[in-house]
């Protein structure tokens, strides 16, 4: 079993393993940085393959990867992993950006748009955000009344007019793309 190890600087890289030696039940293949270029990382591929103890190594896939969350395939385009990897290292949160990316099936661009324009905010609560929707209110609430508001109930009622995702135990609220 031959493995190729690099040293990484980023969080957000691929497993490349060459296909014709994984075919002959060796395992070859590393860990390449996802935020290089395409030209890079293919120069990387080509290194893995032209590595390998199988002759004629042409074909490589993807069998692992570590990218905030982002699902790929194992035949996912080059193309494609760096288009996710540069996204994912410009957001200011990736795991969320991975959320949207994933759950809603949306094109990389959509989900950035989504989390550009659409985002309210993260709250702990239903509670938290009902609070917070009333605060910022055209209108001043009362004291007298403010104290008489179930806020959780209200929290819910609103979430019906948002989407709302849940992501390490917080809730976060988008207007509906």
């Amino acid at each position: 079993m031959k493995t190729t190890n690099t040293i990484i600087d980023s969080d957000l890289q691929i497993y490349v393993a060459c296909l014709a030696s994984y075919n002959e039940g060796i395992l070859h293949g590393a860990w390449i940085d996802a935020t290089l270029g395409e030209d890079e990382i293919r120069e990387e591929i080509a290194k893995i393959l032209k590595s390998s103890s199988v002759p004629f190594a042409e074909e490589y896939a993807i069998h692992d990867y570590e990218l905030s969350g982002v699902k790929i395939g194992e035949y996912e385009s080059i193309e494609k992993v760096c288009d996710i990897a540069s996204a994912l290292s410009e957001c200011h949160n990736p795991e969320l950006l991975a959320l949207l990316y994933n759950e809603n099936c949306l094109e990389l661009d959509e989900a950035i748009d989504m989390l550009e324009n659409c985002y309210i905010g993260k709250f702990d609560s239903l509670e938290e955000f009902g609070i917070h929707d009333i605060e910022n209110q055209w209108i001043e609430i009362p004291d007298s009344i403010k104290y008489h508001i179930d806020y959780e109930s209200y929290g819910k009622e609103l979430a019906y007019d948002y989407s709302v995702y849940e992501l390490d135990n917080s809730l976060h609220f988008f207007y509906n793309y």
